[in-house]
């Protein structure tokens, strides 16, 4: 059943929707970071209140996660399980995840993620205090093992999935700040919208993306509201594979070849405006890390460089946009 923005307002007061978390974890054959991350939940506070459950959904795993699960599930604040997934891919471990769950709040974490203790609690505050149906909490970046390179400017360290806006709330009006390695919402959005876009996220090593941005923008059509909350942090592991430039052009290009295939619409006006944005920056970005090279300015190469690899990945999904549609007119099927 699918209600208007006006009887959600009305109804929230009273629903137990605050009273039950479902902490859903996807993983794919990481099972050492994955231990990092659930070693990290031992110092989480947890309401008395409120009832939850951890799931980690093994995504075609073939190593140890189910043992890590089993070793951590004793002395953990909450009850966990392991939920065996063999299709690979980011978008089906998510699907199985809310399948299998049963919290009137689903939330997402990454495998690769420190929490504060804090972090369930900033969760519930955000639910409470704010008109939320969805939230998408503070990630900063977690050098552990690693120093942020002198090439890497902060302009792109969003494509290791920082997502630091600030200490205050504020509404979400786009898919910026709303990211699937924490955050949450209230079940019934899922129920309404419908289930992840398989045709999005990554699949095994592949580094696609969008698939939380494109269920956000369909939460968006159906009258449900998004908010960033800083009261819920975590902070996110940057591996050593990451830290090259290689790694964050493949990561440009992935997230821009998924953006155009989440596209919920794809008329006359958006393929024109796709072709010639993505062209332009796609030219516009080679030319400026020509001119960042001869200045001997590696931050700047590494930045337009990484513009032009977005630019790229989105002209290169036109035609697979075009053919999940079957025209450049219609809505890509799910």
């Amino acid at each position: 059943m699918t209600h208007s923005p006006s009887h959600r307002a009305v109804s929230r007061a009273g629903r137990p929707a605050d009273r039950s978390v479902s902490i859903l974890i996807p993983t794919h054959n990481r099972a050492q970071i994955l231990a990092v991350t659930l070693q990290s939940l031992h110092a989480l506070r947890v309401p008395d209140d409120v009832e939850t459950e951890l799931i980690v959904v093994a995504n075609a795993c073939s190593d140890d996660t189910v043992a890590v699960v089993n070793e951590c599930a004793p002395t953990l604040p909450l009850p966990i399980r392991c939920v065996i997934e063999p299709a690979p891919g980011l978008s089906r471990a998510r699907n199985r995840g809310v399948a299998e769950s049963a919290g009137h709040i689903v939330a997402f974490l990454e495998d690769d993620v420190r929490v504060e203790p804090d972090w369930l609690e900033g969760l519930l505050r955000g639910f409470r205090e704010l008109p939320a149906d969805l939230i998408g909490g503070r990630i900063h970046l977690w050098w552990r093992d690693v120093q942020r390179p002198a090439w890497m400017p902060e302009e792109v360290t969003g494509l290791l999935s920082a997502n630091d806006k600030g200490d205050r709330p504020f509404e979400l009006t786009h898919m910026s700040g709303f990211l699937g390695g924490n955050c949450a919402y209230r079940r019934e959005v899922y129920d309404t919208v419908g289930a992840y876009n398989e045709n999005l996220g990554r699949i095994g090593t592949s580094l696609g993306a969008m698939e939380e941005g494109e269920f956000l923008m369909r939460g968006y059509a159906s009258g449900y509201r998004a908010f960033y909350c800083p009261w819920m942090t975590v902070h996110h592991l940057v591996s050593p594979n990451r830290l090259r430039r290689s790694y964050l052009f493949r990561a440009a290009f992935g997230q821009a070849r998924s953006r155009v295939i989440a596209k919920l619409h794809f008329g006359p006006y958006h393929f024109a405006r796709c072709v010639i944005g993505n062209l332009y920056l796609t030219l516009c970005g080679l030319l400026m890390a020509g001119l960042a090279l001869l200045a001997r300015n590696r931050p700047q190469v590494t930045r337009h460089m990484t513009l032009a690899a977005s630019g790229a990945g989105g002209l290169l999904a036109i035609p697979r946009r075009i053919i999940m549609a079957g025209n450049p007119f219609r809505r890509a099927g799910r």
